[in-house]
């Protein structure tokens, strides 16, 4: 510290009468290191400070609507309508709709950029629904990765939904037994099939056997068949 002070004395004595242009010329070649890190320092300070105050730190839900090019995303009347109708505040977490992924579990040729995205999304938890057709949710329930909707993890929604299920017997029967096991919900006459008509009739729906949210899953589902009132607090 000492002899940081007595440098910039002796700058000082250097500088003395010296017009403000060489002054300024002299500081940005001998100390434009340590004002480029402050700079640094500030910019990232205040990214970080602008992410802690409008960024939500949670999500209350992660849909994924795999294969159709519609929209149902921020901004759109599906993705306003769920979050009014489930009464999220996005100021306090986020709501995801992931419409960007095109890949057929069922039919897999060689690697696939989609299907490897939508398995990492799986795999970490963050995904809580993916909404395909008959043939890939049955493939994705076969393969483990989704929730056997009669587990106790799955919160009554066999039960409530038991004549709209598909069930497949995984490929671990060693693990998992070789019973049929409830896997995807028929979405035929839901929202994303009349009102939006982002699938031709094929649609079901498969929750991520590690879904963090499986108790708006039923808030979703009525969301998508519109059926009475909200029900705000989820299920479970």
């Amino acid at each position: 510290m000492g002899r940081f002070r007595r440098m910039l004395r002796e700058d000082r004595e250097k500088l003395r009468g010296e017009r403000p242009s060489q002054v300024a010329l002299y500081i940005w070649d001998y100390y434009r290191i340590p004002i480029i890190a402050l700079l640094v320092a500030l910019a990232l300070g205040g990214y970080l400070l602008f992410i802690e105050l409008t960024v939500p730190k949670d999500t209350w839900f992660y849909a994924c609507f795999a294969n159709t090019y519609a929209d149902y995303g921020k901004g759109s009347n599906f993705y306003a309508g769920l979050a009014d109708y489930a009464g999220y505040d996005l100021r306090e977490k986020q709501l995801t709709i992931n419409c960007a992924i095109y890949c057929n579990p069922s039919n897999l040729t060689g690697r696939n950029y989609y299907y490897d995205s939508l398995v990492a999304l799986m795999d970490a938890g963050a995904l809580d629904v993916v909404v395909m057709g008959r043939a890939d949710i049955e493939a994705l329930g076969r393969s483990g990765r989704l929730l056997d909707l009669s587990s106790e993890k799955g919160l009554g929604l066999a039960e409530r939904w038991a004549d709209r299920l598909t069930a497949v017997v995984p490929d671990d029967t060693e693990e998992n037994g070789d019973a049929p096991l409830p896997v995807g919900i028929d979405l035929e006459d839901s929202r994303v099939v009349g009102d939006y008509a982002a699938y031709p009739g094929d649609a079901w729906l498969g929750v991520n056997a590690h879904a963090q949210h499986v108790d708006q899953v039923e808030v979703f589902l009525q969301y998508l068949f519109d059926a009475g009132d909200p029900p705000v607090e989820g299920i479970g």
